[in-house]
C-alpha cells in the first residue's frame, strides 16, 4: 500500500534493508513509477522468484538507469535478460553479495548480447563465479572485455577466482580500452598500475619471482582503480633542447611503477608527450633521452634526492619495491636505477642524480577518466589537439614556485630558524620569549623577502677566492639603516655597528655548517636576522625607558615586543618605500616575467644562447654554484668586481646586484646552513636570474640621468650608490611586458652572451 500511494513522478526508491521475501505483490506497485531512474533493494532477502517479479514490472520504467539488488539471495542470471534487453538507458547494475555461480554467465551473455546500451558499471564482487562454471564464467567475462564499448567500471572481488581463472581473465583484459576502473581483490590477482591483471597466489607479495618487479602504489588491496581512488590523467611532456638534451627518442620512467617500465613517448609538434594515469599526490619522474645519462626534466619541479633515498630506505609507497637502488657514493649515498638502454642486451645500473616532480590534484567527480590516455597501451595516446591559451603549467617557468607562500612550509622555516637563532638565551624569561617568537612569526615571510634583498656575498671571501655564500654584510646593513631611517635619537652608528657584531657572531659549534657559511661573522645569516631586529628592538625599549616612555608597558617582556613592533610597523613593512619595493620586485615576476611574451624570447634563444650559457658555466651538473655564477658575469663583464677603474664602494655595490638577481630568483630553501641546495641554481631559477640582470643593467643606466622620484626623493637615499630592490623597477620598459621582451631580446642577440660564450 505504501508503494502503491507514491506519486508517479517519482525518481529514486530506496527500501535497502527491509525483508521483502514474504510475498511478490509489492512488485506491481512499480508499473506506475514511470519516471523511476534509480531503485535500491539491497539486503532485502530476494530470492529468484521476487526477482523475476521485479524485473518484469520494470518494464514500463524507461527511465531507469541504476538498479542496486545487492546483498541478496538472487541466483539467476537468466531473469535479467528481458530486462537489459529493453533498457538501453541503464548505465549501473550492482548485484553484489548474491548467489551468482553457475547462472552468472547467463546475466553476462544477456550484458553482451541483449544489452546495446551504456552499461558502465557493473559490481559482481561477493558472488562465487569461481565456484561453480567458473571457466565458462571466465569466457563469458574475456567476451565482455572484448566487445564492451561502454563498460568502465567492473568490481570482480572475492569471487573465488583462481590464478589458473585469472590467467584467462588477464589474457582478455589486455585488449580492452574502455575499463578504466577495476577490482580483484580476494582472488589470486592484483591490478597494477597501468590497469593490467597480474595473476599471483594468495598471501603472495606483487612481482613475486621477478627480484626486479615493481610494487606500485596501486599493488595495495583495492587502492588501484582510477574511478574510486579518483586518479587523473596526467600529461608529461619533453621539449628537446629546453627539458634536456636534443634527442630524437625519449622515455620516461615514473613512480607509478616504480620507474620499472620505460614509457616510449610520441613527437607532437616540437616536443615529446606521453600521457599516465596518476594517483593523487607526488608523481616523480625522470627521463631517457637517446644515449644521454637518464635525467630530470630541467622544465619541471624538481625533489631533492635526499627526499627520495629517505622514501626509499623507508619503504613508501612506490618504493616498497622499485628498481631503484641505493647505493653509497664519494659523497654520501647515491641512486641508481636499472634501466635497460638503447642498444643495450641486459639492465645495467645507471645513477640518477634528480627527480622531477609534479603534484596530481584528486580528480573532480564531473571530470572525465582519461580522455587521451588508451588504457593498457603503454606510451600510446589520442591525438589532442593543443591549448590555444597559454598557460604558466606548460612553460619554460612551470618548475618555479615559491613555497614560502604555504604556510606549512613557513613553519617549517621559521622553526629551522628560531633553532639556529638561539635566541632564548638573549630572552631568558619564558614569557619574553613566547611574545618574540610569536610576533616573529607573524611577520617571516615579509622578513625573508627583507633579507633576501639585502644578501650579498663575503667580500673578504671573494676577494681571497675562498667558496661563496650569501648573506647580509656591513655594508647592506648600513644602506638597511639608511633606508629604513632606524639611526637617529634611539640608535647611534656606534651602536648600531655594536649589535652587527653581536647578531653575527658564530655558534660555538659550526662544524655541521657547509664551509662556505663559516664567515666567522663577517656576514649575518637568514636565522641570524632574527637576532639583529630582536637586539634592535632592545636598543629601542631601552631609549624609550630611558626617556621616561614605557607608559603602562612597565614589564620588560612587554617593552621589547612593543618596540619590535614599532620597528615592524614604522620602519621595515609595507607602506614604506623600501619594502614597497621589495613587493613590487616579487609581482614584476608575475606580471611582466611570467607571461607568453617573453617566454617567447627566452625560446628563440634556447638553443644558440642561453642553454649554451648554462651548459658552459655548470660544467655538466644541472645546476650553477655561486662561483660559477660570478664567474660567467666575469666573462660578462656584467656588474665587475675588481679593477683599479672602480672604487672599492662600487665593486661591492656590483657584487651585491649580482646577487640580488641570484636571491630574487632562488626558490627558498627550508635549511641553508647544512644543505648544498641553498648555493645551487638550477635551470628555472637561472632564466629569471638572466632576466634579472637585463632589467638591473638598464633600471642602473636610466638612473644615472633620473636621480630622484617625483617627489624630489633621491633613489640611494643619500649613499653612493642606491641598492638593487630601489631601482630595478625605475625604467618603465622593465615593468612592460613588450617593453622588456625587446629589452630581453636585444641582449640575447647582443654582444655580452656571445662574449661569455667564446671566453
Amino acid at each position: 500500500q505504501l508503494l502503491e500511494a507514491l506519486p508517479a513522478e517519482l525518481e529514486c526508491v530506496d527500501l535497502s534493508q527491509n525483508d521483502l521475501s514474504n510475498d511478490v505483490g509489492w512488485c506491481l506497485a512499480f508499473r506506475h513509477l514511470t519516471k523511476l531512474n534509480s531503485l535500491t533493494l539491497s539486503d532485502c532477502q530476494l530470492a529468484d522468484n521476487a526477482c523475476v517479479e521485479l524485473l518484469n514490472n520494470l518494464i514500463r520504467c524507461k527511465s531507469l538507469t541504476r538498479i542496486d539488488l545487492s546483498r541478496n539471495v538472487i541466483s539467476s542470471g537468466s531473469a535479467f535478460q528481458p530486462l537489459l534487453k529493453r533498457f538501453s538507458q541503464l548505465e549501473e547494475l550492482d548485484v553484489h553479495w548474491n548467489h551468482f555461480g553457475g547462472e552468472a554467465s547467463a546475466l553476462l551473455q544477456g550484458i553482451i548480447e541483449c544489452h546495446h546500451g551504456g552499461l558502465r558499471s557493473l559490481n559482481l564482487s561477493w558472488n562465487p563465479l569461481g565456484k561453480f562454471c567458473a571457466e565458462e564464467n571466465c569466457h563469458q567475462l574475456v567476451r565482455l572485455f572484448r566487445e564492451t564499448k561502454t563498460l568502465r567500471h567492473l568490481d570482480l572481488s572475492r569471487c573465488d577466482l583462481t590464478m589458473a581463472h585469472c590467467k584467462i581473465l588477464a589474457e582478455g583484459l589486455e585488449d580492452n580500452r574502455t575499463i578504466v576502473g577495476l577490482h580483484v581483490s580476494g582472488n589470486e590477482a592484483h591490478v597494477d598500475a597501468q590497469g593490467f591483471m597480474v595473476p599471483r597466489k594468495n598471501n603472495s607479495p606483487p612481482g613475486e619471482g621477478d627480484p626486479h618487479a615493481t610494487m606500485s602504489l596501486a599493488d595495495d588491496e583495492d587502492s588501484c582503480c582510477w574511478v574510486c581512488q579518483r586518479w587523473r590523467e596526467t600529461k608529461l611532456r619533453y621539449t628537446p633542447g629546453i627539458s634536456g638534451p636534443d634527442a630524437s627518442d625519449v622515455w620516461a620512467y615514473t613512480s607509478i611503477d616504480g620507474f620499472t617500465k620505460p614509457i616510449r613517448m610520441q613527437r607532437q609538434g616540437e616536443d615529446f608527450v606521453t600521457y599516465v594515469m596518476a594517483a593523487p599526490g607526488p608523481l616523480r619522474f625522470v627521463f631517457q633521452a637517446d644515449r644521454h645519462p637518464i635525467a630530470c626534466s630541467r622544465t619541471a619541479p624538481q625533489v631533492e634526492l635526499r627526499e627520495m633515498i629517505a622514501a626509499l630506505r623507508g619503504g613508501v609507497g612506490c618504493y616498497q619495491r622499485t628498481n631503484l637502488v641505493p647505493e653509497d657514493g664519494d659523497n654520501g649515498v647515491v641512486l641508481k636505477l636499472r634501466a635497460k638502454q638503447p642498444d643495450d642486451e641486459a639492465d645495467r645500473l645507471v645513477e640518477v642524480i634528480s627527480f622531477s616532480t609534479i603534484m596530481v590534484v584528486e580528480r573532480p567527480e564531473d571530470e572525465s577518466v582519461c580522455d587521451h590516455y588508451i588504457p593498457r597501451k603503454l606510451g600510446e595516446f589520442k591525438p589532442s589537439v593543443e591549448p590555444k591559451d597559454w598557460s604558466l603549467e606548460c612553460s619554460l617557468f612551470a618548475p618555479h614556485w615559491e613555497p614560502l607562500s604555504g604556510k606549512q612550509f613557513r613553519e617549517r622555516c621559521f622553526e629551522v630558524d628560531w633553532h639556529n637563532s638561539h635566541l632564548t638565551s638573549l630572552l631568558p624569561e619564558e614569557g619574553e620569549t613566547i611574545a618574540i617568537r610569536d610576533l616573529l612569526r607573524e611577520h617571516y615571510a615579509e622578513m625573508k623577502v627583507l633579507f633576501s634583498s639585502l644578501c650579498s656575498v663575503d667580500w673578504f671571501a671573494l676577494q681571497r677566492g675562498r667558496p661563496l655564500s650569501f648573506g647580509m654584510g656591513l655594508y647592506q646593513y648600513t644602506h638597511m639603516l639608511v633606508q629604513h631611517n632606524l639611526v637617529g635619537q634611539d640608535l647611534s652608528l656606534e651602536e648600531a655597528d655594536a649589535i652587527f657584531v653581536a647578531a653575527g657572531l658564530p655558534a660555538k659549534d659550526t662544524s655541521k655548517y657547509l664551509e662556505a657559511y663559516r664567515t666567522e661573522g663577517r656576514l649575518i645569516h637568514r636565522h641570524g636576522f632574527f637576532g639583529l631586529l630582536v637586539r634592535l628592538a632592545i636598543r629601542f625599549a631601552r631609549g624609550n625607558s630611558g626617556r621616561g616612555l614605557k607608559g603602562r608597558f612597565n614589564n620588560k617582556t612587554e617593552q621589547v615586543k612593543k618596540a619590535l613592533q614599532y620597528i615592524f610597523a614604522k620602519h621595515l613593512m609595507y607602506p614604506y618605500a623600501p619594502m614597497k619595493n621589495n613587493l613590487r620586485c616579487v609581482q614584476w615576476r608575475e606580471s611582466v616575467l611570467h607571461t607568453q611574451t617573453v617566454e617567447g624570447v627566452f625560446r628563440k634563444h634556447m638553443q644558440a644562447v642561453v642553454d649554451p650559457l648554462f651548459k658552459t658555466f655548470a660544467e655538466g651538473r644541472p645546476f650553477l654554484t655561486p662561483e660559477e655564477w660570478f664567474r660567467m658575469l666575469d666573462c660578462m663583464e656584467i656588474f665587475p668586481c675588481s679593477g683599479t677603474e672602480l672604487d672599492s664602494d662600487a665593486q661591492q655595490m656590483n657584487a651585491w646586484d649580482r646577487v640580488w638577481a641570484w636571491q630574487a630568483s632562488a626558490m627558498t630553501q627550508v635549511e641553508e646552513l647544512a644543505h648544498v641546495r641553498s648555493l645551487h641554481l638550477l635551470f628555472v631559477e637561472f632564466l629569471e636570474a638572466l632576466a634579472c640582470l637585463v632589467g638591473l643593467l638598464h633600471s642602473r643606466k636610466f638612473c644615472e640621468n633620473h636621480l630622484e622620484d617625483e617627489n624630489g626623493e633621491r633613489w640611494d637615499y643619500g649613499m653612493p650608490h642606491a641598492s638593487p630592490v630601489s631601482v630595478f623597477c625605475l625604467e618603465p620598459a622593465v615593468t612592460d611586458t613588450d617593453g622588456f621582451a625587446e629589452l630581453l631580446d636585444g641582449f640575447f642577440a647582443g654582444p655580452i652572451p656571445a662574449k661569455a660564450l667564446s671566453g
